[in-house]
């Protein structure tokens, strides 16, 4: 911790976490075929890093808040949008980022659902 802190630093980490190690949350994998972990996983590691825990918040409402309306800005002219990328970026980046986009939806349904949730931690050295 040390190496990564300065004395009195602190670090920020929000991150998403599976209610139970069992969870089946292939539809929220993305691209990189993520793993969920658990909130004790988290714990141990930050322990094992010399890493103590100040803050530990649930903020999966405020990431629901911002991807709501996210999503719904992203809805406004989302023909005009999917033009643009596929101009500059081909069929290969719109294709991505709507891959991306039913990944983040249906992490949003596994937090409504309970499968999932958003941690924010606050830690130091």
């Amino acid at each position: 911790a040390e190496r990564v802190l300065r004395p009195g630093a602190q670090a920020v980490w929000i991150d998403f976490f599976a209610r139970r190690d069992d969870e089946t949350l292939d539809d929220c994998r993305g691209h990189d075929m993520r793993r969920f972990g658990t909130e004790e996983e988290a714990t141990i590691a930050f322990s094992a890093c010399g890493l103590l825990m100040q803050a530990d918040e649930d903020w999966s409402a405020q990431y629901l808040d911002a991807f709501e309306g996210a999503w719904r800005d992203l809805a406004v002219n989302v023909g005009v949008r999917q033009a643009a990328m596929i101009k500059d970026g081909g069929y290969l980046a719109s294709t991505a980022a709507l891959q991306n986009l039913i990944c983040w939806k249906a992490r949003s349904a596994a937090i409504r659902s309970g499968k999932l949730m958003v941690r924010r931690y606050v830690l130091a050295a």
